[in-house]
């Protein structure tokens, strides 16, 4: 079984152009139906509430880390609201022409959901996590957990934190509301459930099993036929309890290979 949630970015304030993956806010793919827009008193056609309905199921939250005194006075970002992002375009440097015409210019960037410097684990946690894993857990339903962001924006705390519980990231938080929402099911169904984990490490395009001693190399297969994305030699541990599941995650991390960057040793 498999923890998940709706896509995480954390975001970087360091002086660079971090937030140029906003785009538009959860724009369709080329292929999508135009939908027609709904007059008042109108009843949206039942295709555009599929669609909608399918795509309603991506959220994107920013979660805005706190800068240093170094850092400071080249912060370009800053939190314009609960949904938004403000990015001051003054990272023209070099003989950049194309960018020096934007400089001075403040863009906002909107998203479902943004968090500023102050936000805590748990406050990422309840908008982003808890929900669609209770949801998974109770409809058995599938759900991804995906953060990502420049080095040094805070990636690894956001998802593992630290041990003391109120720092303690967002898996650590949903391993837990697994094993809530399955406590909360009913026996005759709670009965016939395995709860599984596995750890794997993707480093310089090598795939590796971090709860296999010695790392195990894996190979990722597509299934076309199935439409299926599988990973050979991954060991899958039943675990009977979140404390279980969170053994085998300091197991993991134990064998994970970090690289050290002047981004990430501050």
């Amino acid at each position: 079984m498999v923890a998940a949630l709706d896509s995480l970015e954390s975001v970087s304030v360091r002086k660079r152009r971090v937030a140029d993956f906003a785009g538009t806010k959860k724009a369709l793919p080329e292929e999508a139906p135009i939908l027609p827009t709904p007059t008042s008193g109108s009843k949206v056609p039942s295709l555009a509430g599929e669609v909608a309905q399918q795509w309603a199921q991506i959220q994107v939250a920013v979660r805005v880390r706190p800068v240093s005194e170094i850092e400071e006075k080249d912060s370009i970002i800053e939190v314009a609201g609960e949904g938004a992002i403000a990015v001051r375009k003054e990272c023209a440097t070099g003989g950049n022409e194309f960018l020096r015409s934007q400089r001075g210019r403040t863009e906002e960037r909107f998203f479902d959901r943004v968090f500023g410097p102050a936000a805590t684990q748990a406050d990422v946690f309840e908008y982003s996590c808890k929900p669609q894993v209770a949801t998974a857990v109770r409809e058995g339903r599938s759900a991804t957990v995906f953060v990502y962001g420049a080095t040094g924006a805070g990636k690894t705390h956001t998802m593992f934190g630290e041990r003391e519980e109120a720092l303690q990231g967002l898996l650590p938080r949903a391993l837990r509301e697994v094993f809530c929402g399955l406590a909360e099911l009913p026996i005759s169904i709670s009965a016939k459930l395995e709860a599984k984990v596995s750890f794997l490490d993707i480093y310089n395009e090598n795939v590796r099993d971090l709860l296999q001693d010695g790392a195990a190399m894996c190979k990722v297969l597509e299934d076309a036929r199935e439409n299926v994305v599988k990973i050979t030699n991954l060991r899958e541990v039943v675990v009977q309890s979140a404390e279980e599941a969170m053994k085998q995650l300091r197991l993991g991390l134990q064998a994970r290979k970090v690289e050290a960057t002047e981004a990430n040793a501050r």
